[in-house]
């Protein structure tokens, strides 16, 4: 499932639910060989909106209802993320401050010219809606004058924290890093599939990694000021 909203500047928020076998697979994608990806947001000319690909972004992350385990698959996959696109999300510390609706799309306390971290964390089955079990919500910005590229500035990263759901970890941390990172759903990919099973890849697939080397491939990209 798919939603956008529009906050500051521009929000998405994509969703991954549980595999229903009655669901047909319909598959509307970018081909690259026999693999396949698209990207969540693009600009006029086709090319995805990009992280600056010069700037370290930071993570923050909550573990407070992370399942035994998680935080290390979490890594993993974070590490795998960085290798794919040769962007680099850093892990800068840990909170246990519940998120408001603002969190991740407003300047933090004191720093007015600052986009907030990348905020990762876990929450209950009750969070999520329609048997999703993760959900990522990016906000970007034009970069530079009219009709440039857009930038990501920030994004919020949430997993299920029930490990009863029947969905395989590993893939559920590589399916929403890569929204993180910017690919959108793919019925052809196993990890990117909008909807996953208990049994799943633990690495990227080539179409995958066609289109993470995409988002983290071209020059640096002016990150407009916070506020």
């Amino acid at each position: 499932m798919r939603r956008v909203r529009t906050l500051l500047g521009i929000a998405v928020a994509l969703a991954l639910t549980v595999a229903a076998a009655s669901r047909p697979a319909q598959d509307s994608t970018t081909r690259s060989g026999r693999a396949s990806y698209t990207f969540a947001v693009t600009n006029p000319d086709g090319s995805p909106a990009r992280w600056d690909p010069c700037t370290p972004h930071p993570v923050i992350i909550d573990p407070s209802l992370a399942p035994p385990g998680d935080l290390h698959r979490l890594r993993t996959a974070l590490a795998e993320l960085d290798s794919a696109t040769g962007l680099r999300f850093r892990v800068a510390g840990t909170t246990t401050r519940v998120p408001t609706a603002d969190s991740g799309r407003r300047p933090p306390p004191g720093s007015p010219h600052r986009w907030p971290p990348i905020l990762i964390g876990w929450r209950p089955s009750s969070f999520f809606a329609g048997g999703e079990v993760g959900e990522t919500t990016s906000t970007w910005l034009r970069s530079g004058p009219p009709g440039g590229p857009q930038v990501y500035v920030s994004a919020r990263v949430f997993f299920d924290a029930n490990t009863s759901v029947p969905v395989s970890r590993a893939t559920l941390m590589l399916h929403e890093l890569g929204h993180l990172a910017g690919l959108g759903h793919a019925n052809s990919s196993a990890v990117m599939r909008p909807d996953l099973g208990p049994a799943g890849p633990t690495r990227y697939g080539p179409g995958d990694l066609t289109g993470l080397r995409a988002l983290g491939r071209g020059g640096c990209l002016a990150v407009p000021p916070a506020g």
